[in-house]
This record gives C-alpha cells, sequence and structure tokens, in this order.
C-alpha cells in the first residue's frame, strides 16, 4: 500500500488487515516474511503499548556500535514466548519523551 492510500485509509478509520497482507495466503498458512512480521506485529501492538502502562519495564538504553536501534529507554515484556519492545527517546532538557520504535523478536527475546 502506498503511503498516500495508507493514511487516507487511517485517517477515513476503515483499514482492513487484508490491505496489507493477502488473504489468500493468510488463509493457506502460507505468509511471506514480511506478512507474517506485519501480522503478529499488529496482533501485539496493543498488548504491548497496555504493558507500558500495566507492567512498566524500563531501562535505560545504550546503542551499541554498528547498531540502529535508537533510543534512550526501552520497555520490554513477553508476548506470546516473543520479545516486544518499545523504543523511547527523551531529553534532560525537557520533560517531553516520545516513541520512535516498536519492534516484535521471536527469535531471541532477551537479545
Amino acid at each position: 500500500m502506498t503511503a498516500k492510500k495508507f493514511i487516507h485509509v487511517l485517517n477515513n478509520k476503515n483499514i482492513d488487515l487484508f490491505e496489507i497482507i493477502d488473504k489468500q495466503r493468510y488463509m493457506d498458512n502460507h505468509l511471506t516474511t514480511d506478512e507474517l512480521h506485519i501480522l503478529r506485529k499488529n496482533y501485539s501492538f496493543i498488548t504491548l503499548f497496555e504493558s507500558l502502562f500495566s507492567e512498566p519495564n524500563i531501562q535505560l538504553y545504550k546503542i551499541k556500535p554498528g547498531d540502529n536501534f535508537d533510543a534512550d529507554y526501552v520497555h520490554f515484556t513477553f508476548i506470546n514466548k516473543g520479545g516486544g519492545y518499545i523504543g523511547i527517546i527523551g531529553s534532560d532538557k525537557n520533560n517531553y519523551h516520545y516513541f520512535n520504535s516498536v519492534i516484535l523478536e521471536n527469535d531471541n527475546p532477551k537479545k
């Protein structure tokens, strides 16, 4: 889906998961790797953010050389035996923080 169409769909609140993944491949249990990633992320998104407020597990995060995950803090929770992460950026110059990443890691949850 193009970015323009995606924004239009979100603004009209009529997004259907099958606009993002192929319905027939879903029914046949033959999703591509990208589609499987999208499906898992959609199913886990609400659970991950609810855990941020119900069971916060926030830690300072220091970027490792060669790592492209940028955050000052990371919230972690287990979701269906996988790891769910929310990257949070903050500053010591003000009290504002924002989310910059949502990651699901199924192969090595605590990495």
